[in-house]
């Protein structure tokens, strides 16, 4: 009796496995879940907890859920480790991946691809109004402080370029967002360069207790940046008599504009990208009330920014719409 119960049990459990198995070949290829990095705390965070809420409200085919990284690196490792689908990067980053130099020199990441692109950051070289720095010349014997990583390459070289070597003609620091604006307020730094849209709501809070204003930055200074690092050069005109200027601005500026944008791997199934696209395109004034930065999500931005190769599920998107050939 004993053993024709273990039978009949080993023979219910074979005909799961026969039957669960059969389901997951007829639905192949279908992803029924997403997970999209973003880094906490900022806009990035705020665009993508948004568009999880959007899209799991009208009840797509993909299930979306947050996940929370450190910063783009971190981010990128585990999108392209293949523990997740989705993350918002800038263009810089990006870079360093696909072509394995800079943070990812010796880790590259061939197999990253591009999505759609959200509204481009701007290089801010912010200075006090009261400073009698003017130029980026004017940096020498300077303390800046910016973020980590990426953000200090990109001082770095474009400072060199203008014969400004780290340590010897200036130090640099780095800081959280609030800490940036906290030194330049109390003057123990002369100046922070600063990654995130123009205007930003942070620089405009400091900017109003302490006036401040942004560095030109000129146009071949942006083009060697973007040759180091192997993205699209993109600049940004900041106009004096902007209601948007900061209020220490006083004369026109260029800087550089940097992309940002969502990232993913060649390895992600292409329904599930197009379907990511499609959505993102579709509702974007809805996208608006999680972040501004959905403001950016446009197709000019997406072919303009994304410096890597884009995913086939973002390509059928586009392709449909007419937007390429």
């Amino acid at each position: 009796m004993e053993w024709k119960n273990i039978l009949t049990t080993i023979m219910i459990v074979l005909l799961f496995i026969v039957v669960t198995g059969c389901g997951s070949e007829e639905g192949s290829g279908q992803v029924d879940h997403a997970t999209i990095y973003a880094v906490g705390g900022g806009g990035g965070y705020m665009l993508s907890s948004g568009f999880a809420e959007v899209a799991n409200e009208k009840n797509e085919s993909t299930n979306y859920t947050l996940s929370e990284t450190n910063g783009d690196i971190e981010g990128m490792r585990m999108v392209m480790q293949g523990n997740g689908e989705l993350l918002d990067v800038t263009d810089t980053n990006a870079g360093f991946a696909y072509n394995g130099t800079h943070t990812f020199e010796g880790e590259q990441y061939e197999e990253i691809r591009g999505v759609a692109a959200v509204e481009p950051i701007a290089m801010q070289y912010i200075v006090r109004e009261d400073s009698n720095i003017d130029t980026l010349s004017d940096l020498e014997g300077a303390s800046i402080a910016t973020f980590q990583e990426s953000a200090q390459l990109s001082v770095e070289v474009v400072l060199n370029e203008i014969g400004l070597e780290r340590e010897n003609d200036y130090t640099m620091q780095a800081l959280p967002a609030q800490e940036q604006m906290d030194a330049l307020r109390d003057n123990n730094v002369d100046a922070v360069v600063f990654f995130d849209q123009y205007p930003s709501s942070t620089i405009q809070s400091l900017d109003e207790t302490t006036s401040v204003k942004v560095l030109e930055m000129e146009e071949d200074l942006i083009d060697t940046r973007a040759e180091e690092f192997g993205v699209n050069p993109m600049t940004r005109d900041i106009e004096a008599d902007s209601p948007e200027a900061y209020s220490g601005q006083t004369e026109d500026v260029t800087t550089a504009q940097i992309g940002q944008f969502y990232i993913t791997s060649e390895d992600v199934d292409e329904d599930l990208i197009y379907e990511f696209t499609k959505t993102m395109f579709d509702n974007t004034e809805e996208l608006e009330t999680y972040s501004p930065r959905a403001e950016g999500i446009t197709v000019e931005n997406t072919l303009e920014s994304i410096s890597v190769p884009l995913h086939p599920g973002a390509e059928r998107y586009l392709r449909e719409e007419g937007h390429i050939d």
